[in-house]
């Protein structure tokens, strides 16, 4: 394994450990982003030969394309306001009632 590769592998290992993202960049002097690149990358891009080829997101969260609710057009289409258990309110309108009563 290549050098700088171990280098950032040292970064996410302690970041995994502590989970302190100022103690690392301090301890390693890098900077926050550069931290937060490595770890999208090592998590979401690289393929782990010990997960076979697989990321770690895929490993342990499978794509979820059949649980997930429907978007858009598709949401908008079925959306009904009279099911809503939350309805808008007028402030005004309301004490007028209360008065009423």
């Amino acid at each position: 394994m290549k050098a700088e590769v171990k280098k950032r592998l040292t970064w996410i290992r302690l970041y995994e450990e502590y989970q302190d993202a100022g103690f690392v960049c301090r301890k390693c002097c890098i900077s926050r982003p550069t931290l937060r690149k490595w770890w999208n990358r090592y998590n979401w891009e690289r393929p782990h030969s010990s997960l076979g080829g697989k990321t770690p997101m895929d490993k342990y969260f499978p794509p979820l394309s059949a649980k997930t609710p429907p978007f858009s057009d598709e949401a908008y289409e079925s959306y009904d306001e009279n099911n809503e258990p939350l309805q808008n309110q007028n402030y005004r309108l309301e004490l007028k009632l209360r008065k009423l009563k």
